[in-house]
Formats: C-alpha cells, sequence, structure tokens
C-alpha cells in the first residue's frame, strides 16, 4: 500500500461580529471546502498520486461513506458548484 500526504490549507470560518473588524475577505463555508478538497483528491487520483479514492479517504482519516460524500459534490452544475466556492451559497 502506498503512502500519501494531502496537504490543504482552510481558514476558519468566524462568526459574523468578528468579520466586521477585520478586511472584507471572503471566508470559505464548510461546503466550499469540502468542494476544494474534493477537487483536490480527484486530481491527486487523475495523476496518479493516489491510487483510489479509498486510499484518499485513509490519509485523510476519513471513512469511505464520507470519502464518498464528499466527492458527490462534484456532480453538482459547474454553476451550482462555483457559487458555493465564491461564496454565494451558505
Amino acid at each position: 500500500m502506498r503512502r500519501a500526504t494531502i496537504r490543504c490549507k482552510f481558514r476558519a470560518a468566524r462568526h459574523a461580529d468578528t468579520d466586521a473588524q477585520e478586511p472584507r475577505t471572503k471566508l470559505l463555508t464548510r461546503a466550499a471546502r469540502m468542494l476544494a478538497l474534493a477537487h483536490q483528491v480527484e486530481r491527486l487520483v487523475e495523476e496518479g498520486r493516489l491510487g483510489s479514492y479509498a486510499e484518499a479517504a485513509q490519509a485523510l482519516g476519513l471513512t469511505r461513506a464520507r470519502m464518498t460524500q464528499v466527492m458527490n459534490l462534484l456532480l453538482l452544475a459547474p454553476g451550482i458548484q462555483q457559487r458555493i466556492l465564491m461564496g454565494e451559497v451558505r
């Protein structure tokens, strides 16, 4: 079995009252983070750096069922994915 490391940097979401004091940067929602993760895992599998989604699940400490749920986000229409990633859908 090959070992893989998946590195992703996400900015933690904060409550609305603390955001007013910071520059106007959009914070990623959980859905956006999971969608970005799905795209990253898909890319790693296509490149051959990960052998399968099961291997990705193990590397991330997720169950195979949860990995399937995350990867199913890629089945959303491209317009919906874009809105999620741009922070237009909460």
